[in-house]
């Protein structure tokens, strides 16, 4: 019903603020009703927008893809997913952000095999990511509810390793005290 209504405006019928709002929440909408195809392909048209200046408030920008996120994590392909929708957008600033958050968002819904996966694929892909220390943290934790003790003790030493001082991370992201503490932190939960 919402979607209906969403879809009878025309964007050539209200202005930008508004035309940016019924985007956003169309894509909302579909997400709700379960249908994560169309829901991915609205929230990335959204932030596509926004990082062209077609949206200039760009006020629903993080929450889309923090959905596109969710998306990807719920498929029921979620790596195969991620993989084919980045090949064909390729260059995307956000998506090492998509892939680390969508690794987690697994992880938590108890997709541990897939999380193993994505979360991996994304370290590999993206080693300096801001986010990297907490992913990492979060693939030995998954290695750790699989049992596999061995695999979780690699990733600490990875842990220590790329991202502790003098690190390649370390002096990539030296300027955010904040990021650097929270990594000095993953490495004692470690």
């Amino acid at each position: 019903c919402t979607i209906k209504h969403l879809e009878k405006i025309k964007e050539d019928q209200v202005d930008i603020q508004t035309w940016e709002m019924v985007h956003y929440r169309t894509a909302e909408a579909y997400y709700n009703t379960g249908n994560l195809d169309k829901a991915v392909n609205l929230f990335h048209t959204y932030v596509e927008k926004c990082d062209a200046g077609l949206y200039p408030k760009r006020e629903f920008r993080e929450m889309a893809l923090e959905f596109l996120a969710l998306c990807f994590a719920q498929l029921k392909n979620g790596i195969k997913d991620i993989d084919r929708f980045f090949k064909k957008t390729l260059g995307n600033p956000y998506e090492p952000y998509v892939r680390y958050t969508a690794g987690l968002k697994m992880k938590r819904n108890g997709r541990v095999e897939e999380a193993i996966q994505v979360l991996s694929a994304a370290l590999k892909k993206f080693p300096l990511y801001r986010d990297a220390p907490i992913a990492r943290n979060d693939l030995i934790e998954c290695h750790i509810a699989k049992k596999e003790y061995k695999k979780a003790n690699r990733q600490r030493e990875h842990l220590v390793d790329d991202y502790g001082s003098g690190s390649k991370w370390s002096e990539k992201n030296s300027g955010e005290i904040v990021l650097c503490e929270r990594s000095r932190t993953e490495e004692r939960l470690a």
